[in-house]
């Protein structure tokens, strides 16, 4: 049968194994699109386990690797085997900047702030039984320093407190402060006993050891302590809570 000469051009244009006549421009056929690439800087915020269907593994560059777990084990002891090491555990290992495995920090032992205490004064003697104390509360400095009266002693020390206001301590010629001395001192009129921590100029920090607290006062504010004033132990007892402390330093 004959064929037209239309039909003829329109077939070899459909068809692929005929290649386009010459007058004709062939098309360019569909590319694939090219997998896409991963960049490596997105790799070290996320990194998937495994890439999506058809698209090949690129290696990561630019993304640290993560350092190996250095697990120190113990030598077993005599006719016993070591222990598997728990792969969880090694999941929970913390790392320094250096890649080397970061311990936790030993627990480091309570320190207490040492107390003021006098050497001339009986020593305290803390009542075995349960006691109360005088409240409110006045020489707080923190929970891990702050003092505390027995109510039991109150009468004692209030009695002591009248005799050294009605009968001031006497005035004693050419008498210098002693380092840390038991002294009576003078505060708003009222007389208490004190110990002198440390002189700064002309002027001295005196602990008052029956109600706690430090001032300062001049030396013509300060006088020798009478005998019959350091009968009784310090009121105040110097305390803290039990256990209790800064987990790093000191604040």
């Amino acid at each position: 049968s004959s064929v037209s000469k239309e039909t003829l051009t329109k077939s070899r244009v459909t068809d692929p194994s005929s290649g386009p006549p010459a007058n004709v421009k062939s098309t360019p056929a569909s590319v694939p699109k090219s997998p896409p690439v991963y960049n490596p800087k997105l790799l070290s915020v996320y990194v998937p386990m495994s890439p999506p269907a058809g698209v090949p593994m690129l290696p990561l560059a630019g993304v640290p690797k993560s350092p190996p777990v250095n697990v120190p084990k113990s030598p077993p002891a005599s006719g016993q085997q070591s222990p598997p090491v728990s792969t969880a555990n090694q999941s929970q290992a913390i790392f320094s900047g250096k890649g080397k495995l970061d311990p936790s920090p030993p627990p480091t032992a309570t320190q207490y702030i040492p107390s003021i205490s006098s050497t001339s004064l009986p020593a305290q003697s803390p009542p075995p039984h349960l006691t109360q104390v005088v409240l409110p509360v006045d020489d707080i400095t923190s929970p891990g320093e702050f003092g505390v009266r027995l109510l039991e002693q109150e009468a004692q020390l209030n009695s002591l407190l009248e005799k050294m206001i009605m009968t001031p301590p006497p005035v004693v010629q050419s008498w210098k402060v002693g380092r840390r001395e038991t002294v009576a001192v003078v505060d708003q009129d009222i007389w208490y006993r004190g110990l002198a921590v440390r002189k700064m100029g002309e002027q001295f920090q005196v602990y008052l050891l029956d109600y706690g607290g430090m001032i300062t006062v001049a030396p013509d504010q300060m006088r020798p302590l009478p005998a019959d004033c350091a009968v009784l132990p310090a009121a105040t007892y110097q305390v803290c809570l039990a256990g209790l402390g800064p987990r790093v330093g000191e604040k």
